[in-house]
């Protein structure tokens, strides 16, 4: 399983004293991982930012924050108005940057080839500037590695990590975030092809990286300790992945929401353990548990909860009470496919346009 954060592209900027202020307190708190408190203060800046390109900065910034607490239609429409703006600028790079943006979230919705071709168009951009070897289209070729992984076209997406990470590193550095991100994306892919060791050395390499930019309390370093569980659990390291997988939850939990989908994820990961463990009581316990907290807080994002309702499903069928499993595998069926519900993303930009513009 993949619970991955993504990217935070540092837009370099004049700011102007109307909204410098909320704006870099926004920029520290989610450097922190204070992702709400950010937004309140992104939106402060956003009143009083003047200016077209001021004004796309921080809807930019704002669709990252709204990214990480899965608040997803938001974060699309705020990635949208950032495009319009940056385009109407004339602003080539962060057009690029915010189109990745926005695949990133169509793949949180599972909208994954809507997805790909927002970061190819991107990737596009960027290669007509000559940027094709800048940081910025490492993280676009991290994000198109982690969509071809959720397309299971596993070659590809190790290809195109292995890629961005060759050149975060050589642009950003060996100790950045953005490159912590990309190791963290191909251990995924690794774990996926069922090269668990692999996997292994490049989530650890990708929480020293995090811990030693964050800290041990941070989500980002949280999502890592949920990969390193996900590896743990591939080799039969029962103890070991029941331990990193509860430090993960509890750590989210104390900067999520509480229906954010990756802490569902994670109380399904805690549920795999003990049903692989052999303790199969417990895991239906933890899902039910789950379930109930969903009903009480619904969650932000459907597939989780699908994945969430079907795994309940089938262990309830294993202890024979068949009739609730039906009724939850029935849920998840239609939660599936309010999930996978077919969407067309409406054209931001044109090679065509912006050649013109050049």
């Amino acid at each position: 399983m993949r619970y991955l954060f993504g990217f935070l592209i540092t837009v370099q900027l004049a700011l102007s004293s109307s909204w410098s202020d909320p704006y870099k307190l926004g920029r520290g708190q989610f450097e922190r991982g204070l992702y709400i408190q950010a937004i309140a203060n992104y939106e402060i800046a956003l009143r009083s930012a003047e200016s077209p390109r001021d004004r796309a900065i921080v809807l930019y910034c704002l669709g990252v924050a709204h990214l990480r607490i899965a608040q997803l239609g938001v974060a699309e429409q705020e990635y949208k108005q950032a495009l319009d703006l940056f385009r109407k600028e004339g602003n080539s790079v962060e057009l690029a940057v915010s189109l990745g943006g926005l695949g990133e979230t169509y793949r949180a919705q599972y909208r994954l080839d809507e997805a790909l071709a927002a970061e190819r168009h991107a990737l596009a951009i960027l290669k007509l500037l000559g940027k094709s070897e800048s940081h910025e289209a490492g993280d676009v070729l991290s994000i198109t590695g982690e969509i071809l992984n959720d397309q299971h076209r596993l070659k590809e997406a190790e290809r195109s990590m292995r890629e961005a990470l060759a050149i975060e590193e050589k642009t950003l550095g060996a100790e950045h975030a953005d490159v912590a991100t990309s190791l963290n994306n191909l251990g995924a892919i690794e774990l996926e092809r069922k090269h668990a060791a692999e996997a292994e050395a490049l989530f650890n390499r990708a929480l020293a990286v995090r811990r030693a930019r964050y800290g041990a309390e941070h989500p980002a370093v949280a999502s890592t300790l949920l990969s390193l569980s996900a590896t743990y659990l591939a080799e039969k390291r029962y103890a070991e992945a029941d331990e990193t997988c509860r430090r993960a939850w509890e750590t989210m939990g104390r900067f999520l929401p509480a229906n954010h989908p990756e802490l569902t994820k994670a109380r399904i990961e805690m549920a795999l353990i003990a049903h692989e463990s052999g303790d199969r009581g417990a895991a239906i316990g933890i899902l039910e548990e789950s379930v109930r907290s969903a009903d009480a807080q619904p969650l932000t994002d459907t597939g989780a909860y699908a994945e969430l309702l079907s795994l309940y499903a089938r262990y309830l069928g294993e202890a024979g009470e068949k009739e609730k499993s039906k009724q939850f595998r029935v849920a998840a069926e239609e939660m599936a496919k309010k999930s996978g519900r077919a969407q067309v993303a409406s054209s931001t930009v044109t090679l065509t346009e912006l050649e013109g513009r050049l």
